[in-house]
């Protein structure tokens, strides 16, 4: 299975223009799902759940940069490549 051709399908209207390097990359998200699980279960009940969710916010952006989003820029026409001499013969 082309894990490019998974992650397309999930691709928002907005970022359509935005492909990532490495999309496999995206599968450590279910990893920080769990560690956010556990650390949710040991922290019980109260006002203790914020640290766990923000660290779990860091670490989903540390995974996203991991897999190297980068824009897609199409332009219309034809490129022609241009060699300049610039030797004095």
């Amino acid at each position: 299975m082309n894990p490019s051709a998974f992650f397309d399908g999930f691709a928002a209207p907005e970022l359509h223009g935005l492909r990532l390097a490495h999309p496999e990359r995206l599968y450590l998200l279910a990893l920080v799902a769990v560690l956010l699980l556990y650390s949710l279960w040991q922290a019980g009940g109260g006002r203790r759940w914020l640290a766990p969710l923000i660290r779990a916010a860091a670490l989903a952006l540390f995974v996203l940069a991991l897999a190297e989003p980068q824009t897609v820029a199409h332009s219309e026409g034809v490129t022609r490549p241009v060699l300049i001499d610039g030797s004095a013969s």
